[in-house]
Parts: structure tokens; C-alpha cells; sequence
């Protein structure tokens, strides 16, 4: 719905682009005095809710619940059953995950520190060509079906001009942006999440809970990673089937041997600078569907744009 209006009310973006919608609103003269989410607060998930508050105390904004605003209190339903599908596998996790929390803590740290003229160099970059802010932030589900804020340095624009319009033209990445995708260097950020535990540098890679499987209960059982077994075997070109069976593969053969190995094949294309094809044509078409479009939405599947990406290849 971004880009179009209910009620006359123009949508903006998504919760978790609140702090970039009221940055861009600043730097045109619009200054935001209230926040107010039409519902009770239960509506969203304790994480966005968590960083909405951040946002606003941060800015000094005002936050409010619709509901309480106007004397209204939310009905609850009652009797309802929660059905939840558990997080644990039925195979027993290699003893390698023993060790793993260890291992991501310490490899984390040395990488921030060796990386850190990186991460400068490209929050500089970010900066001067995007603006602020610097980072990404989107909600994924993780390690035990714990939901967390995953972050990535910003590759596209905002989705409104100066007049706070939807833009239809200039959405995709910039140089810059092209630049740090091509490189992974937009995923550094998600050092921190190693750090805080959300993360592991190694393992399936974090899905919007909309994007989650229909058997959780493997890839959820375990932190998922910066990198994984199905991001240096397709990444985007793979269907969501492909990717279901090859982070199961990790999960249930997990060793050191298996992150070494992915680690190297990681730097392998980091170092190359660059990405197949095949699959910038899928990065391509996916960030086409997240642009601002006022018209009726066309969004190819995944598992298409692989297939003809793989035709391609093979012409």
C-alpha cells in the first residue's frame, strides 16, 4: 500500500521506516509533533514497537494510541486457541553449535575491528549520496522464533520527493548502493546483531516472517547467519524450496569444517566485487517491487526470475 491512500490518508512506509520518513520530512521544513498508532499497542510486535518508541524519544516526538485518545478500549477475543508450530527439530543438533555462540563472538569482534575503516568509509558514502539515516532496520524472525531488528547499511532512496509525493522514478540503488550490495558490504552492520546475540555469522539466512517456510521448526532452532550454506549456492536465484532444503542441509551437518568452507566461498565473491547476472537481474526485479507505484503492482516470482535467469545463463 505504500505509495497509495486509504481514506485520503497517504501511506508513507512501513513502521520500521518511520525514523527515515520523519528525517526526509525534516530536511524539507515538515516537522513531526506526534506519532499516533491507530490501534492498541499490542498491534504490532515487541520489537517495532520497541524501536517506534526509540524513534520518538529520540526525536522528542509525541506517542500515542488512538484508541486511549479517544476513550475506546480494544475488544479482546476470547476463547481463542493459539496454535504455534514448535522450534525444535526432530533430529539432535550437531554438537558443533556447542561451540558456535563462542565462535561468532570472538570472530565478530576481530572482524569489527579489522573492518572498521570499511564500516566508515561506507557509512561516509551512505551519508553523501543517500543521506540519512545510514542504516536499515527490518524485523525477521530468529533463533527460536524470537523476532529481532536485522540491520543493513541504506542502498535506495526514500519513496518521496521534496514535496513528500511517491516517486515513481529513482528508487533503485544508487552507485553507491549497487556498489555495497555487489560486495556484501551492506550486511556489515549485522556484525552487532552477532554481537547481541540475534545472529550467528554462519547459518540460514533471516526471513521475513512472511517469507518463513511451512516447516519453521528446522532453520528457527538454530541463529540464523550473515551468511549461509543457501546464500553461496544461488542466494536469490534459488526458489523458496531450494533455500527450505539447502538450510535444512546446514542445520542437520553444521561443523567447522562446513562455516570454513562457507566463509571462504563468501569472500570469494566479496573479493570478485561483483555478482552473476542472473542474479542482478533477480536484485533488480526485487527492488522493482518494492518501488512506490500508483498504478496496479506487478511483482514477478522468484521462482521465475530464477528460471529465466538460468535461461539466460545458459544462452
Amino acid at each position: 500500500m505504500t505509495g497509495r491512500s486509504i481514506s485520503g490518508v497517504q501511506v508513507l512506509g512501513a513502521p520500521h521506516e518511520l525514523d527515515a520518513i520523519i528525517s526526509e520530512f525534516a530536511i524539507h521544513g515538515v516537522v513531526t509533533d506526534r506519532v499516533v498508532i491507530a490501534g492498541e499497542a499490542d498491534f504490532l510486535s515487541p520489537a517495532v514497537l520497541q524501536e517506534i518508541r526509540r524513534v520518538c524519544k529520540k526525536r522528542q516526538v509525541d506517542l500515542s494510541l488512538l484508541a486511549r485518545m479517544i476513550g475506546v478500549t480494544e475488544r479482546k477475543l476470547t476463547n481463542v486457541v493459539a496454535i504455534s508450530q514448535p522450534v525444535r527439530p526432530s533430529f539432535a543438533l550437531p554438537s558443533f553449535f556447542r561451540l558456535k555462540r563462542w565462535i561468532d563472538v570472538v570472530g565478530s569482534l576481530i572482524l569489527v575491528v579489522l573492518l572498521f575503516p570499511i564500516l566508515m568509509i561506507a557509512g561516509v558514502l551512505v551519508l553523501l549520496e543517500i543521506g540519512r539515516p545510514i542504516l536499515f532496520w527490518q524485523e525477521r524472525l530468529g533463533w527460536k522464533g524470537r523476532s529481532f531488528l536485522i540491520y543493513k547499511f541504506r542502498t535506495l532512496r526514500a519513496p518521496f520527493d521534496s514535496a513528500g509525493n511517491p516517486t515513481l522514478e529513482g528508487r533503485g540503488p544508487l552507485a553507491i548502493g549497487r556498489f555495497l550490495r555487489a560486495t556484501r558490504i551492506d550486511e556489515l552492520p549485522q556484525l552487532l546483531n552477532v554481537l547481541l546475540g540475534d545472529m550467528s555469522l554462519i547459518g540460514p539466512r533471516p526471513l521475513l516472517p512472511a517469507d518463513q517456510p511451512s516447516n519453521t521448526s528446522i532453520r528457527l532452532s538454530v541463529r540464523p547467519g550473515i551468511s549461509g550454506w543457501a546464500q553461496v549456492n544461488g542466494a536469490k536465484l534459488v526458489t523458496k524450496e531450494e533455500k527450505e532444503k539447502l538450510d535444512e542441509w546446514y542445520v542437520r551437518n553444521a561443523s567447522l569444517w562446513a562455516d570454513l568452507q562457507i566463509i571462504m566461498m563468501t569472500l570469494k565473491v566479496i573479493l570478485k566485487g561483483r555478482v552473476s547476472s542472473e542474479e542482478i537481474l533477480a536484485d533488480t526485479e526485487q527492488v522493482r517491487s518494492w518501488n512506490v507505484d500508483l498504478g496496479k503492482p506487478t511483482i514477478t516470482p522468484p521462482s521465475r526470475l530464477a528460471a529465466e535467469g538460468r535461461r539466460s545463463a545458459g544462452n
